[in-house]
């Protein structure tokens, strides 16, 4: 996260400063930030040449002699020329010539290129060169704490009030996709129109469950010894396409959760700091609370240990994944 920081400080004072360093690599696998990264770039690339000094390139059967024809050329009644590319896989080992790397070990003074691209080879020559003599920036998965606070802002500019808290559990609900949380506010703002605030009713009866929302209603099924309900969650979350054993590892981590919570609570701590101690919200921890009353910690100890058995036989290619979590969640549901 410090690398993401330091490169989007780095791009913000180059926007700032009239596009100086003139060569541009945006990745990651954030995509709200490598659209707003993008049309930032491009506004200001724009301002500078004017569109008749403006080329687009995008996919991987680009052109190459038209593009480094179009960057040789020079500019028109302007001091720069603009080369922007999508989606090239140059640096992700798809096919680009050599002499390619020119353009990126010698920049032209005249010449603004930006590189937009899903995937990127640190390996790669191309990626060595930019990163050399531009600026590269990955746009991660940004931390849950930075996306409540930017969620909080999001309503807060809509006139919305939402509790810290709150927030968190609808970051929790929807996931880490900041494009995907930007249309579930549109769609809260909207939904509550007359309410000054956003309610956690609000978010369960309106937003889009996805696998961080239902690890706890997984864990309170297999408490319950309901497997109807536990194998009724399982499938839901492979229809959203996860992985078998980010599943298994869930249940493991909520079984974890529920030791953490009791051995909390033997030793007398508050719901805040049981809060912090099981890193779960702390909208949560009252449901926690009666969630490990109900299982004893032998059985946990015993189920905890069941999943790393099944997890190592499936990372050991002795056991299919799908059967390894479907054994974990009948064992943890046995009478």
């Amino acid at each position: 996260m410090a690398n993401y920081d330091a490169a989007q400080k780095k791009l913000n004072e180059d926007i700032s400063n009239a596009l100086t360093s003139g060569l541009y690599l945006i990745y990651g696998d954030e995509g709200y930030l490598i659209s707003q990264n993008k049309e930032r770039l491009v506004r200001a690339a724009i301002e500078k040449c004017s569109d008749m000094n403006f080329s687009s390139f995008s996919g991987g059967d680009i052109n190459w002699k038209e593009l480094t024809d179009a960057a040789d050329t020079m500019p028109f009644f302007s001091d720069k020329r603009v080369i922007f590319v999508a989606d090239s896989g140059a640096f992700k080992g798809k096919k680009a010539p050599d002499y390619l790397i020119d353009y990126f070990d010698r920049p032209l003074d005249t010449l603004i290129m930006i590189f937009v691209e899903s995937e990127v080879d640190k390996r790669n020559k191309f990626y060595k060169a930019i990163s050399k003599n531009g600026i590269e920036i990955n746009c991660v998965t940004q931390p849950v704490e930075r996306l409540v606070k930017w969620c909080m802002k999001k309503f807060k500019d809509n006139n919305k009030a939402v509790s810290p808290n709150v927030c968190e559990y609808f970051v929790e609900k929807v996931g880490t996709s900041m494009f995907l949380l930007e249309n579930e506010i549109e769609k809260l703002v909207s939904y509550t129109s007359g309410k000054d605030e956003i309610s956690i009713k609000d978010i369960d009866v309106l937003c889009t469950n996805t696998l961080k929302s239902r690890p706890f209603e997984m864990a309170d099924a297999i408490s319950r010894r309901d497997l109807k309900a536990a194998m009724d969650i399982y499938r839901e979350l492979l229809s959203l396409k996860e992985a078998p054993e980010k599943i298994m590892a869930i249940i493991s981590n909520e079984l974890n959760k529920l030791t953490i919570v009791k051995d909390a609570l033997a030793a007398g701590k508050t719901n805040d700091m049981i809060a912090k101690d099981a890193g779960i919200n702390p909208y949560f921890v009252k449901k926690y609370i009666t969630l490990s009353d109900k299982y004893p910690l032998k059985r946990i100890a015993g189920d905890i240990e069941f999943c790393v058995d099944m997890t190592y036989r499936v990372r050991s290619g002795l056991m299919d994944s799908i059967v390894g979590l479907e054994s974990v969640i009948v064992f943890c549901c046995r009478s």
